[in-house]
């Protein structure tokens, strides 16, 4: 038999890194959508798919570090909430628009 690879785990830290790294993806898609550069459509694309990597390796690890909130997921999208940080975000866009602005 072969040997049996062992990948590396991730802990909370690193959870919160990549919920921060999903925070960031969604901030620039926010951005490119709101601008005229022609090439947003394919970075905004790339962004997505970044994301959903992220997304799915938090999603793996928070059934590990937080159970209930694993258990009390939505089963399905129309019954999922808005995301917690869509005020952070929205605060972000306004903040980028104002300093665009002013310059």
């Amino acid at each position: 038999m072969g040997t049996r690879i062992h990948f590396p785990r991730l802990n909370k830290r690193l959870c919160e890194r990549l919920f921060a790294a999903h925070q960031h993806c969604v901030t620039v898609d926010g951005v490119l959508r709101r601008t005229q550069w022609t090439g947003a459509p394919s970075c905004i694309a790339l962004v997505g798919e970044i994301d959903q990597v992220i997304t799915e390796l938090y999603n793996l690890a928070e059934r590990a570090f937080a159970p209930e909130a694993a258990a009390a997921a939505a089963t399905s999208p129309d019954d999922a909430r808005a995301e917690l940080a869509h005020d952070e975000y929205v605060a972000d866009i306004e903040r980028i628009e104002r300093e665009e602005k002013e310059e």
